[in-house]
């Protein structure tokens, strides 16, 4: 089951970076879900969101892993850490800095 971990809460043009250890790491948006890569345990990734106002990339450790096409852009009015977008649902596990 995904949890989100990064969110935004803006209700039009939704987004969040989702993680579940058994699948790994995607984005979720009000376009579409694409995927990261896999979620390691014990090690660290970068995890990257770019919008050029048509299409929407997705970074995994610096290599591009998906493209949503004709996605609405990523608006990040509100930052949520641990919280899904609909603020009902918090991330089961823990946030380093």
């Amino acid at each position: 089951i995904y949890s989100a971990v990064f969110s935004n809460y803006n209700p039009n043009v939704s987004g969040s970076f989702q993680i579940d250890l058994a699948s790994g790491y995607r984005f979720s948006s009000s376009d579409g879900t694409a995927s990261f890569g896999p979620s390691p345990v014990g090690e660290w990734v970068h995890l990257l969101v770019s919008c050029d106002g048509t299409d929407t990339r997705l970074y995994y450790n610096g290599v591009l892993s998906q493209t949503l096409t004709n996605a609405s852009p990523a608006l990040f009015n509100r930052i949520c850490v641990g919280l899904n977008r609909n603020n009902n649902q918090y991330f089961a596990g823990t946030v380093d800095e």
